[in-house]
């Protein structure tokens, strides 16, 4: 099968209208302006947003910085605290587990730590715990856990306490202190939702009128 192809000539082909051309290029004109100018918004927006995260996280920066040193500047300008123990196991009454009796220790030289940052900056409250009698008595439950039993009657907390306050390698103040506080629980008492609560307000009690010199 053959197909023939003729060449048709210019003159069979219809035209369209010029105007019509003319109208065409001015719509075309007009969408490309569009998309060009929402192009530039879309960019100006994206810019400014990018702009207002950049300034946003700097400020974040900023903030973070200035309160490290504030933090730094504070730390610097407080006391520190230094805490030893004597003999756990020759106390009155201390957690009879090895691992309850380094929680207390923990406990204990951080509310020191604590109340060392009362003191100037520079200074070192040093302190030993001769011997400690916590509040309450203890009795075994099971092989693995203690009950301890507040009655408030005999079984109030004490401490025996070496201490000293050093500035530059002098003692500034030491002494040995007795600490008992009989009416524990008929005192009020900001740590009652924590762990050595009763021992915690006894030892701020004697920090302020033993190391402060403080009457209240």
């Amino acid at each position: 099968m053959r197909i023939s192809c003729q060449q048709v000539s210019g003159a069979g082909v219809p035209r369209a209208p010029p105007g019509r051309f003319k109208a065409v290029r001015v719509v075309l004109g007009w969408c490309v302006t569009a998309c060009i100018g929402r192009l530039q918004r879309v960019r100006k927006d994206v810019y400014s947003a990018y702009t207002l995260k950049g300034n946003t996280m700097k400020t974040m920066l900023r903030a973070a910085g200035l309160t490290a040193l504030l933090l730094t500047a504070g730390l610097a300008s407080a006391g520190t605290a230094t805490v030893t123990y004597g003999p756990l196991d020759k106390m009155t009454d201390v957690p009879r587990f090895a691992s309850d009796r380094e929680g207390m220790e923990a406990h204990f030289r951080e509310h020191m730590g604590k109340l060392a940052e009362q003191l100037p900056a520079g200074q070192v409250l040093k302190v030993e715990f001769v011997d400690i009698d916590l509040a309450g008595d203890q009795f075994p439950r099971v092989a693995i856990q203690d009950v301890r039993v507040l009655k408030g009657r005999a079984d109030w907390p004490r401490m025996e306490l070496r201490w000293s306050v050093e500035q530059d390698g002098t003692v500034v103040s030491s002494g040995t202190s007795k600490v008992a506080d009989p009416n524990y629980l008929m005192s009020s008492n900001r740590y009652n939702n924590e762990m050595y609560g009763y021992e915690k307000e006894m030892l701020d009690d004697w920090f302020r009128k033993e190391v402060l010199k403080k009457k209240r």
